[in-house]
């Protein structure tokens, strides 16, 4: 665990109030083709000028669910973005949440818990 109850550390939010997420499953390489379904219970919020972790990167809340993606890098020198492909990093305070993710076979979802 990297703070307390679970959450991140910040000393200014009591420990109930945390926005940060107990448990994070990510991929690296995400087809397009499942963003849809990814994205079903939550909404674009709209920051101008996001650029992590790359440019193109978007962020996604829900009442459960903050959606981090950027464009998957190739794996080879110059790095550049793999078209079709993305970086997805989902969190959220219960496993539970994934719910609607856990359908999605052919993604195989690393788990982190804070």
């Amino acid at each position: 665990m990297s703070g307390i109850d679970g959450g991140l550390y910040n000393p200014q939010c009591p420990p109930g109030d945390r926005v940060f997420s107990k448990f994070n499953i990510w991929h690296e390489r995400v087809s397009e083709e499942f963003l849809e379904k990814i994205f079903s219970p939550v909404q674009e919020v709209s920051l101008a000028g996001w650029r992590w972790p790359r440019e193109g990167g978007k962020i996604f809340m829900g009442e459960k669910l903050v959606i981090n993606i950027g464009p998957a890098m190739k794996d080879v020198f110059p790095w550049d973005n793999d078209p079709g492909f993305w970086e997805v990093n989902v969190g959220s305070r219960s496993l539970d949440d994934f719910s609607h993710i856990n359908g999605i076979d052919c993604i195989d979802w690393r788990v982190d818990e804070n």
